[in-house]
C-alpha cells in the first residue's frame, strides 16, 4: 500500500509526507540523516535525478542507484523509525474503559457503555452518548419528583392527603377568584365610572339649586343637602300626621308643616315652588347617581383580601408542595388589599385619578395547581399496583444514570479520544511494514536492469561519444540499498577511473541518467546543473545535441556559467527546429541575483546586439534630455564598444559564414561554399571597425579636444550595420545557391 502511494506521489502524497516529517522531529529538530531521507522523497517525487549519484565511486567504478529505486530504501528506513515512534506513542496512552465502570448497571447509560470497547470510534455512539448526557429541566425535575414518591411507603394513604390538600386548594381558588372578580379592572372601571357620574350630577343639580337660590330672597343654604333633609322630612310628615290623603304642600288653609303658621299667598307660593324644586329631573339624576354609585363601591368595600391569606397552615403547605408559589400568592393578595383600599378612598375622596392596575390574577394558578396535585394522587394511587411501581424505579434509574452520564461526559469522552487515536496508531503500524517496501524493490531493481535499459543505455553510450568502450552492468548491494555499477569489460579488470578520462566517466554518468529519462513514460521534465562539466569540447556539441533532442519530446532545463556550453544548446536547438528560451542571472553594480530574460551581450546573435544597443542609444537620448550630458556620452561610448564586438561577431556570423566559430573545435568547410569577400565589403567593415575603436576609446588631449560621439551617430551606424549584415545574409544565400548548382554541373567538383 505504502507504495502505491509514493508512485502516485505528487497527488495523494504530499500530506503522508508532512506527517511522516512531522513524527520525525526529535527534540524539536530533525536529524540530518532523517533530513536526507525527506529530501530523497522529494527528489524522487519531482522526477530529479542528482548526476552527482553517477560518478566514480569508492571502487574506481561509475555507480548509481536506479531511479525510483533510491527512495524505497529510504522508505523501508522510515519504516523501522515510525513504527518505534508509533510504539512510543501507542504505549504511552493508558486510557480504559475501566475508568468510568461505576456508570454500568442496568439502565440505559449502562447498556450503552456496556459496547464501549467496541463502538468507541463510532460518530453515532458518541451522538448517542452525548443525547443520554443531556438531561432537561423537565427531566431533572422529573427524576426528583419520582424520588420523593419512590420514598412514600403508603401510596393509597399518601393519595387521599393529596386529594384533601386539593379540595382545600381548591376553595381558596374559589374565594381568589370572587375577591378578583370584585377587584378587577372591569369592575373597578365600572365604580369609577359611577362615581365620575354622580359627581357630574351633583354638579348639575347644585347648579339648577343655584339658579333657585337666585330667584328669590331665600336663607343662604337653601336647594343644598341639608335643606333637602328637611323638606323630606317635612313632606313625611305632612303625608303622614299633618294632611293626610293631601299632596304635598297643602296649601289651602293649611299652615306650615314646619312653623306651624298660617300659609299666606307669599308662603303658600314658597312652599310649592320648593316642591317643584326638589321635583326637578337635575336632582332626580344626582339621587339616582350617588345612589348607583354607592352601591358599586360598598361591593368594593364587601371583600376580604386579607382572608385569602390568613391561612398560615394552608400557605406553608403551598410552598412546599411548590416552591416558591406561596410568596407570590401573598404578595398578590396584598396587592388585591392595596387596591381595594385605594378603590374605597377614591369614593370617600370622590378623586377617581390615582387607581394602581389590577395586578395579575392567580385564581387560574391555583387551578391549575390543583390539577398537578390531581394527577400526582393519581400517580400514588397508580403506585400502589407492583408493575407501575416496577416501572417507575426503572424510570428513575434511567434518569439518575443520566444524570451522572452528564457529570462524567469530558471523561468518558477524553477516553474515547485517547482510543481512538491509539486504534489509528495502530493502523499505522501495519502500513508501516518494510518487508512491503523490500519485496517492491525487488521487483522495481529486476526492471531497472532489463534488457530494455540496457540497449537505452548502449544507445546513449553511442550518442554521447563512450560507445567504443567496453563496459558491463552488475548490481552491488550497499547497506540494503541495491546500487548498480558500470565496470569495464576487460582481462585484466581495469578500474573505470584509472583508464577513462574524467569527461568519458562524466559521459557514462550522463548516458545512465538519460537511459532512464528515455524509459520513464509521459513527459515529465528534466533539469541538468553543469552537464558539461569536465566534458572536452567534441563532446559538449553531442551532450548539446542529446539535450536537444530530448527536448522535443519534454522540457529539459539546463543551469550553467559556460556561455559557450549555452551558445552549443542553442544551435543544437535551432538544427533540431526546438524552440529555445535563455535566461541569466548577473550582478548589477552592488545588486545580485538579478535575472533577465536573456543571454549576457556576449552570448547574443549580431540581431540580437544590434535591438540592445539601439535600446542604449534611446537610454542615452533619456540621460540628455533629464540634464545629464556625461552619463549620455558614458552610454554612448560603451554602445560604441559593443558595436565594435558585435561586427568581430559578424565577421564570423555573416561574412565567414561561422566556417570558423570561437570555442568550436574544427572548421566547418562546407560552410566555404557560401563565403565571398569584395574590397568593398572588406573597406567597409575596415572603416565601421575604426569608427568604433575611434568613439570607444579615444581620450582626445586638452588642446585638440575630439568631437563626442551623439546617440544619433550610434543610431546611424547601428542601422548600417543592421543593412550590412542583412545583405551579406542575402549574398550569402545567392553565393551557395550558385555554387551549388556550379558543383551539379561539375561532378569532379563535388565533395564527398
Amino acid at each position: 500500500m505504502l507504495v502505491e502511494r509514493i508512485v502516485e506521489w505528487t497527488d495523494t502524497q504530499q500530506p503522508w509526507l508532512s506527517d511522516a516529517a512531522r513524527r520525525l522531529f526529535v527534540n524539536g529538530r530533525i536529524e540530518p540523516q532523517e533530513i536526507d531521507v525527506i529530501l530523497g522523497f522529494l527528489k524522487a517525487a519531482a522526477g530529479i535525478d542528482d548526476l552527482s549519484d553517477r560518478v566514480t565511486d569508492t571502487e574506481g567504478e561509475v555507480a548509481y542507484t536506479p531511479r525510483g529505486l533510491d527512495v524505497l530504501a529510504g522508505l523501508a528506513a522510515l519504516c523501522v523509525q515510525l513504527r518505534e515512534r508509533l510504539d512510543t506513542e501507542m504505549n504511552a496512552i493508558k486510557a480504559s474503559s475501566t475508568s468510568f465502570s461505576d456508570l454500568l448497571g442496568d439502565h440505559v447509560v449502562g447498556h450503552l457503555l456496556a459496547q464501549f470497547d467496541k463502538r468507541f470510534h463510532l460518530p453515532q455512539f458518541r451522538r448517542d452518548m452525548n443525547d443520554l448526557a443531556t438531561v432537561s429541566e423537565e427531566e431533572a425535575q422529573e427524576s426528583g419528583e419520582l424520588a420523593a414518591r419512590m420514598a412514600e411507603a403508603n401510596p393509597s394513604a399518601r393519595a387521599a392527603e393529596l386529594r384533601r390538600f386539593k379540595g382545600r386548594v381548591d376553595g381558596l381558588a374559589s374565594r381568589w377568584e370572587k375577591v378578583e372578580a370584585a377587584l378587577s379592572d372591569e369592575k373597578a372601571n365600572a365604580a369609577i365610572a359611577l362615581g365620575k357620574a354622580s359627581i357630574a350630577a351633583d354638579a348639575a343639580a347644585k347648579l339648577a339649586a343655584d339658579v333657585f337660590v337666585a330667584e328669590g330672597d331665600l336663607l343662604p343654604g337653601t336647594g343644598s343637602d341639608p335643606w333637602r333633609v328637611l323638606l323630606d322630612a317635612a313632606r313625611r310628615f305632612s303625608g303622614i300626621a299633618a294632611y293626610p290623603g293631601h299632596d304635598f304642600p297643602h296649601v289651602d288653609s293649611a299652615r306650615c308643616v314646619l312653623c306651624q303658621q298660617e300659609l299666606d299667598a307669599s308662603a303658600a307660593d314658597r312652599m310649592q315652588r320648593f316642591e317643584r324644586f326638589v321635583q326637578q329631573e337635575a336632582q332626580k339624576v344626582a339621587d339616582a347617581a350617588r345612589e348607583n354609585a354607592g352601591a358599586a363601591f360598598a361591593t368594593v368595600s364587601q371583600v376580604d383580601p386579607e382572608g385569602l391569606t390568613n391561612d398560615r397552615a394552608l400557605a406553608d403547605e403551598i410552598g412546599q408542595a411548590k416552591p416558591g408559589l406561596a410568596e407570590v400568592l401573598a404578595n398578590a393578595g396584598a396587592a388585591l388589599m392595596t387596591r381595594k383600599n385605594q378603590l374605597a378612598g377614591t369614593w370617600a375622596a370622590k378623586n377617581f385619578d390615582a387607581i394602581s392596575p389590577a395586578p395579575a390574577p392567580l385564581a387560574e394558578t391555583l387551578r391549575r395547581f390543583s390539577r398537578e396535585i390531581e394527577e400526582t394522587a393519581s400517580v400514588f394511587d397508580k403506585l400502589a399496583g407492583a408493575v407501575a411501581r416496577k416501572q417507575s424505579e426503572q424510570r428513575l434509574k434511567d434518569l439518575q444514570s443520566r444524570q451522572r452520564l452528564a457529570g462524567r461526559l469530558q471523561q468518558v469522552n477524553a477516553t474515547a479520544d485517547d482510543l481512538t487515536l491509539k486504534s489509528k496508531l495502530a493502523v499505522a503500524h501495519r502500513a508501516a511494514d518494510s518487508g512491503l517496501v523490500s519485496r517492491k524493490m525487488q521487483i522495481l531493481h529486476a526492471a531497472a536492469v532489463s534488457v530494455e535499459a540496457q540497449a537505452a543505455f548502449a544507445r546513449e553510450c553511442e550518442a554521447l561519444g563512450v560507445g567504443h568502450v567496453p563496459i558491463r552492468n552488475f548490481t552491488r548491494m550497499e547497506r540494503g540499498r541495491a546500487r548498480q555499477q558500470v565496470k569495464l569489460d576487460t582481462a585484466g579488470a581495469e578500474k573505470v577511473g584509472d583508464v577513462l578520462s574524467e569527461g568519458e566517466q562524466r559521459a557514462l554518468a550522463i548516458a545512465t541518467f538519460m537511459a532512464e529519462v528515455s524509459l520513464v513514460p509521459g513527459h515529465g521534465a528534466v533539469i541538468f546543473d553543469d552537464p558539461m562539466s569536465s566534458l572536452d569540447h567534441a563532446r559538449r556539441e553531442r551532450v548539446a545535441r542529446r539535450l536537444a533532442q530530448e527536448a522535443s519530446v519534454r522540457q529539459v532545463i539546463v543551469f550553467t556559467h559556460d556561455l559557450a556550453f549555452a551558445n552549443h544548446l542553442a544551435d543544437a536547438a535551432a538544427r533540431e527546429h526546438i524552440e529555445a528560451h535563455a535566461m541569466s542571472v548577473r550582478r548589477a553594480g552592488r545588486r545580485t541575483g538579478l535575472v533577465f530574460a536573456e543571454l549576457p551581450f556576449a552570448g547574443a546573435k549580431v540581431s540580437e546586439r544590434l535591438e540592445r544597443i539601439r535600446a542604449m542609444a534611446t537610454e542615452a537620448d533619456a540621460a540628455a534630455e533629464s540634464g545629464e550630458p556625461e552619463r549620455s556620452e558614458s552610454i554612448v561610448r560603451t554602445g560604441y564598444g559593443r558595436l565594435r564586438e558585435t561586427w568581430e561577431r559578424g565577421v564570423e556570423e555573416s561574412v565567414l559564414n561561422e566556417t570558423v566559430v570561437r570555442f568550436r573545435p574544427g572548421v566547418s568547410t562546407q560552410r566555404l561554399r557560401a563565403v565571398v569577400i569584395s574590397d568593398e565589403h572588406y573597406m567597409e567593415i575596415h572603416e565601421a571597425l575604426a569608427r568604433c575603436s575611434h568613439f570607444a576609446a579615444h581620450d582626445a588631449s586638452l588642446d585638440a579636444p575630439a568631437e563626442s560621439p551623439t546617440a544619433d551617430e550610434l543610431r546611424a551606424d547601428v542601422e548600417r550595420a543592421r543593412v550590412f549584415f542583412a545583405g551579406r545574409k542575402k549574398l550569402n544565400d545567392e553565393t551557395d545557391r550558385r555554387r551549388r548548382e556550379m558543383m551539379e554541373r561539375s561532378p569532379g567538383l563535388k565533395q564527398a
